[in-house]
């Protein structure tokens, strides 16, 4: 979990927008939209038990997007693809490239099968952001991932402690019935490349095989002491392992994990010669031959085995598991309960030795439940490859997710207007002092989480247009941009606007640029103050003196509506430096009404005190908007000149009370009568609670 966090904070600061609201889709009755995440769909382990998610999913319930990082044209990768409507190779780029081709997709549901939990790799960052209304992880990862905006796990009876399991999670545990250790790998038709047998490995005809395929990070020490004293007790025994697995690492401290092991053989006067440790074979037909050369197979443990352990299965050799109390502890007690066998399931050290001990001893009881699973492998089909039933149960599992998802917004859709400003000042309130996302929430971050996400909610046909007035570089125009608005963008600072012109010269004719200031008077020039901080405006500005007075032409919103032939307006954006209401008056709301008014205040700026900010929130009411103010606190950091702040408090339809300190942040004003709006924002609040009660 802390891990988790350190991620979204590094997100965060290199400026990844990590929240996104997504209120369901208006034709929310439509098909679930639901992507689906891996590596690659190759012969790696995540891959097939991936596929086996997928292969019958219901087409005319499930609108299936597959995302790989690389395309494989393996025939596993084809077979899914044949099981979905597209397949999306994520762009090179970073993650903030990827996490917008996803955003586009407006996903309902996103499920990542791909192990989150292991490296800070580019699946694991982008479940630290919100691109899809539900984010669901499977057990491919083998503990929580820890991921603030991954909201489910999803699991099965079998694979978790009958109480208390949901405390190991910071997702919310989904748990469907039965085991959840079903993989696609009856589509893997590689063939063997080469013959394997004992004599190839060195091991005659008389001795005992035990042999595990678990990873190297697996066996751990007290594991293989554990399986020392298992040889011990066999005499000519050979223990054969196979741990250096490229699907984990392709690097592995090979010398001292076999000198350990070793060491631990010749405290209990075991030669070296019983231990064989093979490098990792081509394809599982060849895996197959070795696993047929033993006669014991050894799970590991705590970190059972998975895919490792279904190849004993499948070969009919016998097993020895052990479960424990947590979820990575039950898989190789899952899968033997799928196959009936449940006589080879240990709950402690002393009987997985003994159990081991006497398999090894007992030849007849190895014939037996090589019987039963040579039984078991001739179903049609065999339990583990039942895709079919499998893929039933995750639907099932993802529809009744998203149900979940709908029903509060639902309920808050039929609510009053009163009840929903409530429900969102309760919700804010509940979320903020606890979410590192949330607080870090800029103006920046307000557009990209909030606004950009709304008007793509809206779905309008015609093509929506911004101005921004005191566009400074661009910054809060351009999301809006490159979704394809028109902007026009007021900078009247010389310096800010050289930056401002290479930013917009991308988006061509949509981007007008105006070196003018705005104001709420009729006069068609201004004195406009220069500041080294480059917080420039109409008057001095309280961050640092002025470096230089300039004369700048000036206009009101409304005559440059007319002059410049504006004929609607959709989001207004107004940071003018301690004159934003000023501007903010020269906008006739009679005559054009923006969905969407975003207005700086601080009332460390001589113009805007308390009374006039409240003041302009009264005459936006009036005019039949609403408000939600975003207010910040610098924590002293402006006295430095560190322009770095945190958002501390968000206001529903409330004037701005008295902290006893200086107040800063931004208003947002929408139409009173806009559900949308709400529902976006309940979406972005939403995104922000923890889903299990582990998260304090």
């Amino acid at each position: 979990q802390q891990r988790g966090d350190v991620m979204s904070a590094m997100l965060i600061l290199n400026g990844v927008p990590v929240l996104a609201a997504s209120p369901p889709r208006k034709n929310a009755a439509g098909k679930i939209r639901v992507g689906v995440m891996t590596t690659l769909l190759g012969t790696h382990t995540d891959a097939h038990f991936t596929a086996s998610h997928i292969d019958h999913l219901d087409r005319e319930q499930f609108h299936i997007i597959l995302y790989v990082f690389k395309a494989t044209g393996h025939a596993l990768e084809r077979h899914c693809v044949a099981r979905a409507e597209q397949l999306v190779v994520l762009p090179y780029g970073g993650v903030l490239a990827q996490a917008e081709r996803i955003r586009a997709d407006d996903l309902d549901i996103l499920l990542f099968g791909v192990n989150q939990s292991a490296m800070a790799h580019p699946p694991a960052l982008l479940g630290c952001l919100r691109l899809a209304r539900t984010q669901v992880a499977t057990v491919s990862s083998p503990v929580t991932t820890g991921l603030r905006q991954v909201d489910v796990m999803l699991s099965a009876a079998n694979n978790e402690i009958p109480e208390g399991a949901q405390s190991h999670y910071t997702e919310k545990l989904w748990l469907m019935p039965e085991s959840v250790n079903v993989y696609a790998y009856q589509y893997d038709v590689e063939p063997a490349t080469r013959n394997f047998s004992r004599t190839n490995l060195g091991i005659s005809d008389g001795a005992t095989v035990f042999f595990s395929g678990a990873n190297f990070f697996k066996i751990i020490p007290e594991l293989s002491l554990t399986w020392a004293k298992i040889l011990a007790g066999v005499p000519n025994s050979v223990l054969v392992l196979m741990p250096f697995n490229p699907n984990w690492s392709d690097s592995f401290r090979a010398a001292p994990f076999s000198d350990r092991i070793n060491a631990q053989f010749s405290t209990l006067g075991i030669s070296r010669d019983r231990l064989r440790i093979i490098d990792p074979v081509p394809t599982r037909a060849d895996l197959f031959q070795i696993v047929a050369a033993a006669d014991v197979y050894l799970d590991a443990y705590p970190f059972a085995g998975a895919c490792s352990m279904l190849d004993p299965i499948i070969m009919a050799v016998p097993a020895v598991v052990r479960s424990g109390t947590v979820g990575r502890s039950l898989h190789g007690a899952s899968l033997m309960r799928m196959t009936g066998i449940d006589e080879v399931i240990c709950t402690s050290e002393e009987s997985y030795i003994s159990t081991a001990i006497d398999l090894a001893l007992d030849p007849a009881r190895r014939a037996r439940i090589r019987s039963a699973l040579v039984a078991v492998n001739r179903r049609q089909p065999p339990p583990y490859f039942d895709t079919r039933t499998y893929s039933s149960k995750v639907g099932e599992a993802l529809s009744a997710i998203h149900a979940e998802y709908l029903a509060p917004y639902l309920t808050f859709r039929s609510d009053t207007r009163q009840a929903k400003c409530r429900k969102l000042q309760e919700l804010a309130d509940a979320v903020l002092p606890r979410s590192l996302e949330l607080s870090a929430l800029n103006d920046i971050g307000t557009v990209q989480s909030l606004v950009t996400p709304y008007f793509r909610h809206l779905k309008t046909a015609r093509q929506l247009h911004m101005v921004d007035v005191g566009a400074c570089h661009g910054e809060l125009a351009e999301p809006l941009l490159a979704s394809g608005w028109t902007a026009d963008l007021f900078e009247p600072d010389p310096k800010a606007r050289t930056t401002l012109e290479h930013t917009a010269k991308k988006y061509g004719s949509r981007c007008r640029i105006f070196g003018m200031a705005v104001s709420n008077s009729a006069v068609r020039e201004v004195a406009f103050h220069q500041a080294q901080t480059g917080l420039s405006g109409l008057g001095e500005s309280p961050f640092g003196a002025t470096e230089s007075l300039i004369t700048v032409p000036c206009t009101r919103l409304d005559t440059f509506y007319d002059e410049h032939n504006v004929k609607f307006v959709d989001f207004l954006k107004i940071d003018a430096e301690g004159f934003d209401f000023d501007v903010l008056a020269s906008h006739d709301f009679n005559v054009m009404r923006p969905s969407l008014v975003m207005v700086e205040y601080g009332t460390h700026f001589e113009r805007e005190s308390l009374p006039v900010i409240n003041e302009a929130i009264a005459r936006m009411a009036d005019a039949g908007y609403g408000s939600v103010v975003l207010n910040y606190y610098d924590d002293g950091n402006f006295s430095q000149g560190k322009f770095i702040y945190r958002l501390t408090h968000i206001l529903i339809g409330q004037p701005l009370p008295d902290f006893g300190r200086v107040a800063f942040g931004n208003i947002l004003f929408y139409r009173a009568d806009d559900v949308d709006f709400l529902l976006t924002l309940y979406a972005l609040l939403d995104s922000c609670q923890p889903r299990a009660a582990t998260r304090p």
